[in-house]
């Protein structure tokens, strides 16, 4: 179960969820497809299961929202078809969480 520690401040959150958008951000597109398409699944289901935790309980990871929607229209930017890919991947109920 994912628990976040109460010494741990918004704003590293907010940094982890800018370094990942970054790292989406540098990739270059057309030169290494594996790579693009392993990020973009990657990020996908590490919003996928955040999300879902968050429904469980929304006081934990509610702050984190605004950065997974950063995070996936990086993932729009770098990588559409793998995002729509990964998406419709998703069970019926995790494609409306991180459609949210």
């Amino acid at each position: 179960v994912v628990q976040q520690p109460p010494s741990l401040q918004g704003g590293v959150i907010d940094t982890a969820w800018a370094v990942l958008s970054t790292m989406l951000a540098g990739q270059p597109t057309t030169e290494d497809a594996a790579f693009t398409e392993v990020s973009t699944h990657t990020a996908v289901g590490l919003i996928a299961a955040l999300a879902e935790y968050t429904l469980a309980s929304p006081a934990s990871y509610a702050a984190q929202q605004p950065a997974m929607a950063q995070c996936l229209l990086q993932v729009a930017r770098t990588d559409q078809p793998g995002l729509k890919r990964e998406i419709a991947a998703l069970s019926p109920e995790g494609q409306q969480i991180v459609q949210r």
